[in-house]
């Protein structure tokens, strides 16, 4: 790179203007006129000598490490010293100047070697060098407060790494205070960038941005390193929260930052070069559900660098795998997502690790979930997980509703499949209104019934902490849905969504599956047996058997009572036949039957009951006792059979929330984690047991949230069975447990599940 002899000038400009001081100020406090400092500015002069520099350099506050930087274009330093004492500070200082380079050289080995031999001479530096300057006020501080600042980041960096936020945040912030304390615009930036980084991988999008935006001014004062780093963060963030427009401004402003950055210990040392921009613009793409555009960007850097330390390789591997997975490729996605896992278990990642686990949780609520593949990546991501020391627990998603193991009775099954089938056009328009809820989607609207069994819908689909607007369009229908089906549905998303979800009772035919899954479509499928797996595991249109707790049978209220809704669906376009259209016959009638196409207002787009709880998290039950006690208001009722049952708009779940002090539904594996430890703290555990069985849930629950009942009995009866072969009590109170030897399986089971864990304190 050729020698820059205007970068001084533009170095002094910049710190001018971070102080908010006029050229008449710096003239001043340097002891030139105003003129020469303008020409300084300009690089039309050159200053001569090296103590100009310095001392202009002290009124400023410019680091010595900046002026380093652009050494090629200043006088030549001469360090003499006068006296012994002189002597001994420009030692300290020509020995403490390297050292900002032999950490970020300690990083470089740490990065590709995770040698933990640094990680612990680490932190005695740090305690030394933190002593050091609160103590000492000689020539060398400010180097040694710099080669603090650059320690705290490299500690800051590994923490962030082992997904230690709280800690990480503070080593950053630390490293704040000493940049504002230099002055130096790339320790502040920095510091400011790591914050943001942790910021958004919490969820904390706004405030991730705020404080990104806030570093803007500093970066502009430093190095286009420091600046580009900011806007690759920035393009990061905006893309894990689907601000499209966002990403691609910040990432075309960190690819011109890269192409005027010089390759040098510092762009090293921050990872910042093109391949990484090129990266970081194909990752937005793939969180942006645009993974053909992130491949072939990948083409591009699988050329520029065919060869990685391990690191670099593990997190790329990653990071292609999400490309493949999204585009709908599980099977090269989740063969290099289990690599990648590999790798990352070799150099001790968490941070590697959760972005596979991110992967999954994205995958885990689309149909992908029923990939022949999804189990494998579910085990490697427990054995890695399992393999990586002190690894937190993470992703529990531990819902009430997932402890209980549907029953897989193959006659259950066929009996809902009939029910479904048999149901008139509109009673099943109905009941797929109400079924959205549980599928993963969030405000959702349904747009139209289409009078054959179907409806349109839209709404937001939940991947872990990304929301993806989506069309929906529900199908009942006998024989597979065909090519054309799924070429209708594309076209009827034309210009509004740019993903779509594809609901159907039967299943898929082999050209239907394969448009659906191509790269250029993005239509997520959810065929009949998967309609039934998710009815049998939140119990929709069954019942327990009386007198027994473990069989189920069909609840033909369930489904009559969407029978019955058609009454009062009709009863309200009548009273309102003018924000209506029907289109069967071209004309509105006051009889509006099964076979009318009904585009539908939100007014009267209604959900049962059942639905609501679910959204809520509250017991239906509950939900009806606030009705009657006039807590909550409802927006539709009728009386079948005797019982009353009541509807709410379903835009009003939001409002409900709030009006009702409600917390919003978990929607990553970190939340659904916590809530449930917050819960159990706030409980008072009623029987000694208890905690066994807690335990137990603990060691067993999978990454969903999901517990085999069969392997808690069995973790449940060993705790007892060890206790008895010791010779100590085990247990007081509860005859079955008294000898756990004699317990059947089946007394057990009806333990665990009838007895409640919790009681409420007080």
């Amino acid at each position: 790179m050729l020698e820059d002899k205007k970068a001084f000038g533009r170095l002094v400009l910049a710190a001018r203007r971070q102080r908010g001081w006029t050229q008449e100020q710096v003239a001043e406090k340097w002891g030139h006129t105003r003129e020469y400092v303008s020409q300084v500015e300009r690089g039309v002069r050159k200053l001569a000598k090296w103590e100009e520099v310095e001392s202009l350099a002290r009124v400023l506050e410019i680091p010595s490490e900046r002026l380093d930087a652009i050494g090629k274009s200043l006088p030549e330093r001469k360090t003499e010293a006068r006296t012994p004492s002189e002597a001994d500070d420009v030692l300290f200082q020509a020995l403490l100047e390297p050292s900002a380079a032999t950490v970020k050289l300690s990083w470089l080995i740490w990065y590709s070697e995770n040698n933990k031999i640094i990680v612990s001479n680490l932190d005695t530096w740090i305690a030394k060098l933190t002593d050091a300057t609160t103590k000492y006020r000689g020539t060398f501080l400010r180097p040694a407060q710099q080669v603090l600042a650059y320690a705290l980041e490299m500690k800051g960096k590994i923490l962030f790494d082992r997904l230690q936020y709280a800690a990480a945040m503070g080593q950053f912030s630390d490293m704040l205070v000493l940049g504002e304390e230099l002055g130096d615009p790339d320790i502040i930036t920095l510091a400011m960038i790591y914050q943001g980084d942790i910021l958004r991988k919490r969820g904390l999008y706004e405030t991730a941005v705020r404080r990104l935006e806030t570093a803007k001014s500093h970066a502009e004062a430093g190095s286009i390193c420091v600046s580009g780093m900011r806007w690759n963060i920035l393009a990061r963030a905006h893309a894990a929260y689907g601000k499209e427009s966002l990403f691609l401004e910040a990432t075309d402003k960190a690819q011109e930052a890269v192409e005027q950055t010089e390759q040098d210990l510092n762009a090293l040392c921050n990872q910042f070069n093109p391949v990484t921009v090129l990266q970081e613009r194909a990752l937005g793409y793939s969180m942006l559900w645009q993974p053909d555009k992130a491949l072939e960007i990948y083409k591009q850097t699988d050329k520029l660098r065919p060869f990685r330390p391990l690191r670099d390789l593990g997190s790329y591997t990653i990071v292609k795998a999400q490309a493949h997975a999204y585009g709908g490729n599980l099977e090269d996605g989740i063969t290099y997502a289990i690599r990648g896992l590999e790798l990352a278990k070799q150099y001790h990642s968490k941070r590697h690790i959760s972005r596979v686990q991110i992967m999954y949780d994205r995958l885990n609520i689309t149909p992908f979930r029923n990939h022949t593949r999804m189990p494998d990546l579910k085990e490697a991501l427990y054995k890695a997980q399992k393999n990586v020391p002190a690894l937190e627990v993470r992703g529990m998603n531990l819902n009430v509703n997932m402890l209980h193991t549907p029953p897989s009775n193959p006659d259950i099954k066929r009996e809902l499949k009939n029910q479904l089938l048999n149901m008139t056009p509109r009673g099943f328009e109905l009941f797929a209104g109400d079924f959205l809820v549980y599928v993963g989607l969030e405000k959702v609207s349904v747009t139209r019934y289409i009078g054959d069994g179907g409806i349109d819908a839209e709404g937001d689909l939940i991947a872990s902490t990304f929301r993806i607007p989506v069309g929906v369009q529900v199908k009942r229908y006998r024989k597979n849905v065909q090519r054309t089906d799924i070429d209708k549905f594309i076209g009827a998303l034309s210009g509004r969504f740019s993903n779509g979800l594809f609901v159907t009772t039967a299943n898929y035919g082999a050209t239907a599956s394969k448009k659906a899954s191509s790269p250029n479509s993005r239509i997520l499928t959810l065929n009949g047996n998967q309609i039934i797996s998710i009815m049998m595991e939140n119990k929709l249109g069954l019942k327990l058997s009386q007198g027994n707790s473990e069989k189920l049978r069909i609840d033909p209220d369930y489904f009559e009572a969407f029978e019955a809704r058609k009454q009062l669906l009709n009863l309200k376009l009548q009273e309102s036949q003018q924000a209506y259209s029907t289109d069967s016959n071209g004309n509105n009638s006051g009889d509006i039957n099964d076979t009318n196409t009904i585009n539908l207002n939100p007014e009267y787009d209604l959900i049962s009951i059942n639905a609501l709880g679910y959204a809520l998290r509250v017991d239906p039950n509950t939900l009806r006792r606030w009705i009657e006690n006039d807590k909550l208001h409802v927006d539709g009722s009728q009386i079948v059979k005797e019982r009353s049952n009541y509807y709410v708009r379903r835009d009003r779940i939001e409002r409900i929330r709030e009006e009702l002090n409600l917390q919003a539904r978990p929607v990553s594996s970190e939340e659904w984690r916590q809530e449930f430890l917050d819960y159990a703290k706030s409980r008072i555990l009623s029987k000694s047991y208890k905690p066994v069985l807690v335990k137990a849930l603990f060691k067993l629950v999978d990454r969903e949230g999901k517990a085999k009942m069969d392997d808690i009995v069995k973790e449940f009866r060993a705790f007892y069975v060890q206790r008895a072969i010791s010779g100590l009590d085990v247990e007081f109170g509860v005859p079955l447990l008294q000898d756990p030897t004699k317990a059947s399986d089946k007394e057990l089971r009806r333990l665990i599940i009838q007895m409640v864990i919790c009681v409420k304190s007080g």
